[in-house]
């Protein structure tokens, strides 16, 4: 909208508004600007100012949710307000607020010229000024001297007549942060801030905000004003998240200073609360490199409350820097006593079991020999995986299921496990040792008693199955027969809800067990053997609603592999070279085209599949633990070095984090969220190429779901230009073939069971790869 006074020489000025926008904030950016420009202004009249929008002057709602903002209750109490009363008094009044971008969109950076303002999308996610760390010229005072805008502006905090609307802005900024969308939120905030610069609660919650986005030099500016108002001076949380702040930035100095002040500041009373102060203390001495100290504050804790959480985590954290590994191990144990899903508790026991004698330690503790054993052991290999010690933790689950074998929940944990390593052989020889225990066991689904999948049935046909080898060997099984899904329905009509069995957990644990056989023997493949298993496992399945269940993702590896098995025919790898293969890593989307031939530069091509199940880019940022990130590693070692590889990652991040991140104010935009997991991506690639001397062709990501379109479309344009400008990358230029013509939709004739794409589109793969090499 355009925002004019009719002064003597008229002055106008541009603010682009969003859902949100009330006027109140208008006025503020209008009187700013104004009086930038203008600075001897003096006895304005309300009735001089007129607002309107574009050309429709008579327009009173500036958006189209009006009952979502104050905008229309404020238009009709416009008169009321003495826009300019304190004018003349304000003139020469100096406010500190944050510093700010000089990029921002704040009204003061926009063109005078209405026409020279630039177009922009008006649907797009709201950008506005974002508060950052002042720079300084040492580390040491980089809290201690902030510089500031100095602006004139106007006191409305406690206005009468404006109160209200201020504390109902916050009220939806606060409604915004419980439904976890703080985007909105820091937008509303910012925008009472510039009417408001020093609003305590605005200066806290986006601080906060920011904190928690790990933000900390955003967020920074916020809790240093906050300290400096009286107000904020006297609260003790205030100091405690200024202290988090500096710590987060490494000025751990600075983070023992706010600490300090807040132990002094406190005066509820309770110990607790003081004790986790110290706590904070004691982590910042021992950052600065006093570890004397910070023990001392820490056993002096512990003497007096040996179960304080906070503390017990210190204590054991610096056991681990004076390399006191074991004896960190215990405190790591008894603090998941305490607390079992504490995430620090499972990094540090992860940290402490892969050290030397950690995991010995760990099994010398509990008797293998009792039966409650095997939980314990299961709890611990959970606890341990999450964190990379996943060698640690299949020793602990193969320990759970040598004291339970009858349990298929452990072995399924076992596999999985197992899995990530890479070892698919080892895989196959444990679920063949618990058919073999179990021989009797069965899961009936009907009460009929029509539909039962027996062990010793899978075990039949598993049983002299030992190598990969093994598996393609079977595919020259004169037995071999075709199968698809709807042979299989054919054959057993769907069974109504009613004359369904309720599966146990157990029950369906073991059904989870069948389904990762399949996905193994796909990934290894032996198709002619998955044939076989999803005979005697469909009848079972069929018409269940296992997506609700805990068993979904093994479920949808299943169905995903069945649906694909009317398009493969069996594979003989024997009678192709090293020299005619291509592997393609990637997630369940390189199911699709596993097992497939391609001509190449008019040579028959094997497509070799090399799954890293659950995988985003994000997982292999270098501080990261999380298991994927391990997968990943194990899987591409086993590739070998000159090998032509397609690597096919991204729809994950698409799909999960991205969105999640930016409504969290960790990126400002989806753009940027996909520079920065790219970025992590393309480091890896550099080093795979250097490392392996491989061809690297990178796959777009493919668009197949209409809630993540949009963002495969930014992320895939965000990746594309980062390959095209690294040597040794070949970007695959085929994503438009997988758009409708219109490039709104999926292109149909991929289309598999809505998340992945037929054999159909590897056409567009093979002329991309063709091209690509031809460029090379």
């Amino acid at each position: 909208i355009y925002i004019h006074c009719e002064l003597p020489d008229s002055f106008t000025t541009v603010v682009r508004t969003v859902d949100g926008d009330t006027l109140l904030i208008l006025k503020q950016k209008f009187i700013q600007a104004l009086l930038k420009k203008k600075s001897t202004l003096s006895n304005v009249h309300p009735k001089d100012v007129v607002f309107f929008t574009d050309s429709k002057r008579e327009q009173k709602h500036l958006v189209s949710k009006p009952e979502s903002t104050l905008l229309s209750k404020l238009f009709s109490d416009v008169d009321s307000v003495d826009l300019f009363a304190s004018i003349s008094q304000s003139n020469n009044t100096q406010v500190n607020t944050p510093q700010v971008n000089t990029n921002s969109n704040s009204i003061n950076n926009k063109p005078e010229n209405p026409q020279s303002e630039p177009t922009k999308n008006l649907n797009a996610e709201p950008r506005t000024t974002v508060a950052v760390a002042p720079k300084q010229t040492t580390e040491a005072n980089k809290t201690q001297n902030v510089v500031t805008n100095q602006v004139p502006v106007v006191d409305l905090m406690n206005d009468p007549a404006i109160k209200p609307y201020i504390d109902q802005s916050i009220l939806v900024a606060q409604q915004n942060c419980s439904k976890n969308n703080f985007r909105q939120a820091a937008f509303i905030y910012k925008q009472i801030l510039e009417a408001v610069p020093q609003h305590p609660v605005c200066l806290l919650q986006l601080g906060t905000i920011y904190l928690s986005a790990n933000k900390p030099d955003i967020a920074l500016p916020y809790f240093l004003n906050l300290c400096q108002l009286p107000s904020g001076q006297k609260d003790y949380n205030n100091h405690i998240l200024l202290g988090d702040c500096c710590f987060a930035l490494g000025e751990y100095s600075d983070a023992l200073a706010s600490y300090t002040n807040a132990l002094k500041t406190y005066s509820g009373g309770v110990q607790e609360e003081l004790d986790n102060i110290k706590v904070k203390l004691a982590k910042s001495v021992r950052k600065a490199g006093d570890f004397k100290t910070a023990y001392g504050i820490t056993t002096s804790i512990l003497q007096t409350n040996e179960n304080h959480r906070e503390a017990l985590i210190e204590y054991a954290n610096s056991l681990c820097e004076l390399n006191k590994f074991i004896d960190a191990l215990h405190v790591y144990l008894r603090i998941l006593v305490i607390k079992p899903d504490d995430a620090e508790g499972r990094q540090g026991l992860a940290l402490c079991v892969q050290q030397e004698g950690g995991l010995e330690d760990i099994m010398s503790q509990l008797d293998s020999r009792q039966s409650t054993s095997a939980s314990a052991f299961g709890f611990l290999a959970m606890c341990v995986k999450d964190w990379g010690a996943v060698k640690e933790a299949s020793l602990l689950y193969r320990k759970s299921w040598e004291i339970n074998k009858q349990s298929a929940n452990f072995m399924l944990s076992l596999v999985h496990v197992v899995e990530v390593l890479g070892d698919y052989e080892q895989c196959m020889s444990d679920i063949k040792k618990f058919m073999a225990a179990n021989v009797n066991y069965q899961l009936v689904s009907d009460y009929k008693d029509e539909r039962v999948l027996k062990a010793v049935d899978v075990l039949s046909i598993i049983q002299n199955i030992s190598t990969v080898s093994d598996i393609l060997e079977a595919n020259k099984d004169p037995d071999y027969v075709s199968l698809n899904t709807l042979e299989v329905k054919k054959e057993v009509d769907t069974l109504k809800p009613e004359e369904m069995r309720e599966y146990t957990p157990d029950q369906l644990d073991f059904l989870a067990l069948c389904c990762t056989l399949v996905k193994i023997l796909y990934i290894c493949g032996g198709l002619s053997i998955v044939r076989k298993l999803a005979r005697i496992i469909e009848p079972v399945r069929d018409g269940r609603q296992l997506h609700t269940t805990l068993i979904r993702n093994e479920v949808a590896y299943y169905c995903c592999i069945v649906q694909l098995l009317e398009w493969k025919k069996p594979v003989l790898d024997s009678t192709f070279t090293q020299s005619n293969k291509l592997y393609i890593a990637g997630d369940s989307h390189c199911l699709t085209s596993a097992w497939e031939t391609l001509n190449i530069q008019e040579q028959p091509i094997l497509i070799t599949p090399k799954l890293v199940t659950g995988l985003k880019m994000w997982h292999l940022r270098p501080e990261s633990k999380f298991f994927p990130k391990n997968n990943f590693w194990n899987v591409v070692e086993t590739i070998p070095p000159g090998s032509n590889v397609v690597m096919l990652f991204g729809e994950i991040d698409c799909r999960e984090g991205l969105v999640v991140s930016v409504e969290k104010c960790r990126y400002e935009d989806i753009e940027e969220g996909a520079r920065v997991t790219v970025e992590i991506f393309m480091d890896v690639l550099k080093q795979l190429v250097r490392k392996y001397k491989w061809n690297i062709f990178i796959h777009p990501i493919v668009p197949v779901l209409d809630v993540t379109r949009h963002i495969v479309k930014i992320y895939n344009a965000v990746y594309r230009k980062r390959v095209e400008e690294t040597p040794g990358l070949y970007y695959l230029n085929f994503f438009e073939d997988m758009l409708s013509a219109d490039r709104t939709n999926f292109n149909s004739k991929y289309e598999l069971d809505g998340t992945h794409m037929n054999p159909l589109y590897l056409r567009c793969l093979e002329r991309a790869m063709n091209e690509a090499l031809t460029k090379k």
